[in-house]
């Protein structure tokens, strides 16, 4: 969770775009990896955000805002059986 992380002074993100980016890695890994559920995402991911001093914010709405903080740029996702030829076929 952490590794999708950079430090970016004065930049934020919610932890729902950080949960987003997890749920698409989830289903990116061959063979998927079921996803945790947003309970227990949230209990681990403010336990690592402590470990690591990563300072957090709640906003009235509760949404939990990580500060100083940017998503990496997605690594494109593996390829599934058939992509190749499908993608061979567009080129």
């Amino acid at each position: 969770m952490i590794a999708c992380l950079v430090k970016a002074p004065g930049e934020e993100i919610a932890a729902r775009a950080i949960y987003a980016r997890y749920l698409s890695w989830c289903a990116d890994e061959l063979p998927g990896i079921t996803a945790l559920a947003v309970p227990d995402f949230a209990e681990r991911f403010a336990a690592r955000c402590k470990r690591h001093g990563i300072t957090t914010r709640k906003e009235e709405d509760g949404a939990i805002i990580c500060l100083g903080l940017r998503l990496t740029t997605p690594k494109r996702p593996p390829l599934r059986v058939g992509e190749m030829r499908n993608r061979a076929a567009v080129a």
